[in-house]
């Protein structure tokens, strides 16, 4: 079981009323990307510019086991519906499916670009794929026969993530728009746009009702994805943010910039409910992923005092208490971490 350390105490100790440190996870040596929980809620996965892809007992912090089979960076992983599969892809132009429970490679998918992101779809016929050739490609996992590429985007695709019912898959783009797709039929729904600038993120609630796309203009927008309406934008962040999620419930959603600040937001109200200090590099891919039933939120970030170069390469998990997360709003100011950036300063703006 992982213990504290002065570390631990000292990040534990930023955190705002109605959050709490339980759980930090070290042994990668280079920057974590695209977290993901499994859908029981049991392991934690954590690709990595390492080359690995670690599997963690969420509940010890036991590392389970190490990935090995990528040639570079891994930037995204993702479980199937049943916690069986898991994908990851990256710079070296492959996915790659795993079997979650003993580690082993069933199957590598070459015809990719480089992999910014990878999703299932909850049904488990279908596997996205988003990446710098502008495209999503849609692959059925047994098999790994090519279904459909979709085209539409004019840059990289950021990010995509499938709705509840398997009906929609969302896409987030460098071109600033999120376009909303028929997986089956590869047909493209719409193209939002409002966004001024990349668009990093995107997820739907639990329900499929409401999209959030994150963006590097510092807003998070919430969409009906039925017809394409914008709903509302979150305003706060004083930095690009790299991902955004909904807690299970939908009642919150966080979002975490790039440099040093995660926030987490009333859903309804549009209110900011706390921020929290987690350092990070800036680069683009490391995120943040909420447990599917439990209130607790994995970040990727820092320890404090690392060198920017160094950072990234840990997972925080915090506890969220909601019932005073959710009657008790707080003031943006009143815990403005931009003052409190623990790691070396850098460039503004995300590199990729």
């Amino acid at each position: 079981m992982s213990e504290f350390t002065k570390a631990d105490e000292e990040i534990a100790a930023t955190a705002p009323p109605g959050v709490k440190l339980v759980r930090t996870l070290r042994g990668h040596t280079k920057t974590i990307g695209r977290i993901a929980w499994s859908p029981d809620g049991r392991m934690l996965a954590s690709p990595s510019d390492d080359t690995t892809i670690r599997l963690w007992d969420a509940q010890t912090g036991e590392c389970l086991r190490v990935l090995e089979g990528h040639t570079s960076d891994v930037y995204s992983a993702a479980f199937d519906r049943a916690g069986r599969l898991l994908a990851s892809g990256g710079h070296d132009r492959t996915i790659k499916i795993w079997e979650a429970g003993g580690g082993n490679l069933i199957r590598t998918i070459d015809d990719a670009d480089t992999v910014n992101s990878v999703a299932f779809d909850p049904i488990g016929r279908t596997l996205a794929g988003g990446g710098l050739d502008n495209t999503i490609k849609l692959w059925e996992p047994t098999s790994g026969c090519l279904l459909h590429t979709l085209a539409g985007h004019d840059n990289w695709v950021k990010a995509v993530s499938f709705d509840t019912t398997s009906r929609r898959l969302a896409s987030a783009s460098d071109d600033g728009t999120v376009k909303l797709w028929d997986p089956a039929s590869g047909k493209l729904l719409f193209t939002l746009r409002g966004h001024q600038g990349t668009v990093s993120s995107v997820a739907f609630d639990f329900r499929g009702t409401t999209l959030a796309s994150a963006s590097y203009d510092e807003t998070i927008k919430l969409w009906d994805p039925a017809g394409g309406k914008l709903l509302r934008t979150l305003e706060g962040h004083t930095e690009f943010i790299n991902s955004a999620d909904f807690l299970f419930d939908g009642t919150l959603l966080a979002a975490k910039g790039s440099h040093s600040a995660i926030r987490l937001w009333n859903t309804q109200s549009g209110e900011t409910l706390a921020i929290m200090a987690e350092p990070s590099s800036g680069i683009i891919f490391p995120g943040l992923a909420f447990h599917p039933s439990l209130p607790l939120l994995a970040t990727v970030g820092s320890d404090p005092g690392t060198p920017e170069d160094e950072c990234d390469q840990l997972i925080h998990i915090w506890e969220l208490d909601l019932a005073r997360l959710l009657g008790h709003p707080v003031e943006p100011s009143a815990h403005d971490v931009n003052a409190k950036r623990v790691c070396s300063s850098g460039a503004d703006k995300p590199v990729i």
